[in-house]
């Protein structure tokens, strides 16, 4: 099933996540929308290419596996997509880091964070972007 949800962004959106766990999902939009921060989830890779260049986001978190996608393609796909062009992408994984960071280098992801994540991986991560509000 392909589902889409958001915090009150409907063309815009700060950060685009990708994940088909929807607790992850979930968890990620509720820290997202305490923090301020306009945001959208997908729970599939599908029509992501359309889903950017709709919603023009700063930043884009993407679960390596997904049903019928790789995220590691995913990202090939999108740094060679014009409308995707200069959105750091971070993979969230429980993958083990040292296979993780080989791709990263690999597709030319910006980094990633790992599962299970804490509100410091996520903050720190916004912060670095310049999209956490102060309090």
């Amino acid at each position: 099933m392909f589902l889409t949800k958001d915090n009150g962004c409907r063309d815009s959106c700060d950060v685009l996540v990708i994940d088909d766990d929807p607790d992850v999902l979930d968890l990620l939009l509720a820290i997202l929308t305490k923090r301020g921060v306009s945001s959208k989830v997908l729970t599939s890779g599908k029509d992501l290419v359309v889903e950017i260049g709709r919603s023009h986001p700063r930043l884009l978190l993407l679960d390596v596996r997904l049903p019928g996608f790789n995220g590691y393609a995913l990202c090939d796909l999108l740094k060679n997509e014009p409308s995707a062009a200069g959105i750091p992408i971070y993979f969230i994984t429980a993958l083990p880091a040292a296979d993780v960071a080989w791709h990263v280098a690999q597709c030319g992801a910006a980094g990633f964070i790992q599962k299970p994540f804490t509100l410091a991986d996520i903050d720190n991560l916004l912060a670095e972007h310049g999209l956490l509000q102060a309090p």
